[in-house]
């Protein structure tokens, strides 16, 4: 498994050196975006989100136990300290008619 995660790593950094990437919009239901989300847990941009995703290592990967409908997910998640605290990172390269793509499914405060 180490060698999947370190192959996949150097495509999300090349997916961010192409800007080949999203962060997914989901409905958390109190109408808050990604730029408030990542103010409020960590205080840092989106851009700065990013800066974090690049720095990602296999030492920060976590054997993350999928539920039942993500069993097909290729999706890996990370854990690293950002400002003290301690966020859980989930990323996903998916491919569509124009290549692939980064997508960050979360980042946000681990639980």
């Amino acid at each position: 498994m180490k060698n999947e995660v370190i192959y996949f790593i150097k495509k999300v950094r090349n997916l961010i050196k192409d800007n080949k990437y999203v962060f997914d919009d989901k409905d958390y239901g109190n109408d808050k975006t990604y730029d408030m989300i990542l103010l409020e847990h960590f205080g840092i941009t989106p851009n700065e989100a990013i800066s974090h995703i690049k720095t990602l290592n296999y030492h920060l990967w976590v054997n993350d136990e999928k539920p039942d409908y993500l069993k097909d997910s290729n999706a890996f998640v990370f854990n690293k300290r950002v400002n003290n605290v301690e966020a859980y990172i989930k990323l996903e390269i998916e491919e569509n008619k124009y290549g692939e793509l980064l997508v960050i499914w979360s980042f946000h405060k681990d639980k």
